[in-house]
């Protein structure tokens, strides 16, 4: 299957290519979707087979981004509660909670324990690991 993306996945800036921090997840009824907030765009896109939608952004998304000149802000999708439906991680130094869909709205869930970036959007070594075996990442 091919399909035409409205996502820029990479803009210049200066003499140098950087990523604009395109994060995929599911939404409800397994429909995935893309999420991107950078300076040069910003979109939540979901997939319905054939071609990818722009969907109006969420409240608590809008002042979220996922790069910032180049540099990872810690946004990640994750099924935290493995229904189906991802959950949207928010990990940095300055910010660390679980944004979730409930009745059609957008809503601080939970706190998330630890930053997945640093300051400088490296890699913080945060990992959702299954510790007793029984198939899911644990909390």
């Amino acid at each position: 299957l091919e399909s035409e993306s409205p996502i820029q996945f990479l803009h210049p800036m200066g003499e140098r290519l950087l990523a604009s921090g395109v994060r995929f997840g599911m939404l409800e009824e397994g429909r995935p979707c893309a999420w991107v907030h950078c300076e040069q765009q910003t979109g939540l896109y979901a997939f319905d087979g054939m071609h990818w939608n722009r969907e109006a952004i969420p409240e608590p998304f809008r002042d979220l981004r996922t790069t910032s000149e180049g540099v990872d802000q810690g946004g990640r999708w994750h099924d935290m509660e493995h229904d189906g439906q991802s959950e949207l991680l928010v990990a940095n130094p300055e910010r660390q909670h679980i944004l979730r869909k409930q009745d059609q709205r957008w809503v601080v869930h939970d706190v998330f324990p630890y930053p997945i970036v640093d300051e400088q959007g490296r890699d913080a070594g945060t990992r959702l690991v299954d510790l007793n075996g029984d198939g899911f990442e644990d909390e």
